[in-house]
């Protein structure tokens, strides 16, 4: 099960979770997202930065550098989730 279906069936069942509960189960939500968010940049960037044989060099080093900003927020992106998880536990 998905930490988000975890969190809602918490909420809804009426269960009173602990704070430490709470929080754990917060991070994963958190966990889950970045790193769904991460794998959407990553994807982005490939479709995006797509090398087409009719690109002048010009529209290839634009290319590359959005390639580079994008992979490096998606790194930034899952470097902020270990710390976050790193400090969760």
């Amino acid at each position: 099960m998905t930490a988000y279906s975890d969190a809602y069936q918490a909420l809804t069942s009426g269960h009173a979770l602990t704070p430490a509960e709470a929080a754990q189960l917060l991070a994963r939500v958190h966990d889950e997202h970045a790193h769904e968010l991460a794998d959407l940049v990553r994807s982005e960037a490939r479709k995006l930065c797509a090398v087409d044989p009719q690109d002048t060099r010009a529209i290839d080093r634009r290319k590359r550098r959005r390639y580079g900003g994008m992979t490096a927020a998606a790194a930034l992106i899952e470097r902020a989730r270990a710390e976050a998880t790193a400090a969760a536990t």
